[in-house]
């Protein structure tokens, strides 16, 4: 099998080598630098680690409001029918003026899922 890098054909285990030789070297040019840089990283570790943290913290924070918001349309989109005991699903959120003709038509004996029906506000 070969594999071009670099522009360069080479074979599977000569791919294997180089690619283990440039692990070994990065590994090797890390350790140096921490070994002549020890106060340094002392100084950075502790730094990064509360970056890391804090960074983590805010991205959760993040998709939290995402998850909530979802949740949130999720449930101003579905209307309950305790007559029939389920659930309507809506195309959107009613606002304040249809849930009054809703409360209207349903005490002048008319069944919720007709009502939305005649309105055109289920979900197909």
């Amino acid at each position: 099998m070969e594999i071009i890098i670099e522009g360069k054909k080479v074979k599977g285990g000569e791919h294997n080598r180089n690619w283990k030789e440039k692990l070994a070297d990065g590994l090797r040019v890390t350790s140096e630098f921490i070994r002549d840089n020890k106060e340094m990283v002392v100084l950075l570790i502790p730094v990064a680690s509360s970056v890391v943290t804090g960074t983590t913290k805010i991205v959760r924070g993040l998709i939290n409001l995402g998850v909530a918001k979802n949740e949130r349309k999720v449930t101003d989109r579905r209307c309950y029918d305790p007559s029939e005991g389920h659930y309507w699903n809506l195309r959107r959120a009613l606002n304040n003026e249809e849930w009054l003709r809703v409360s209207r038509r349903q005490a002048n004996g008319e069944r919720l899922g007709d009502i939305l029906a005649d309105m055109k506000l289920l979900k197909r």
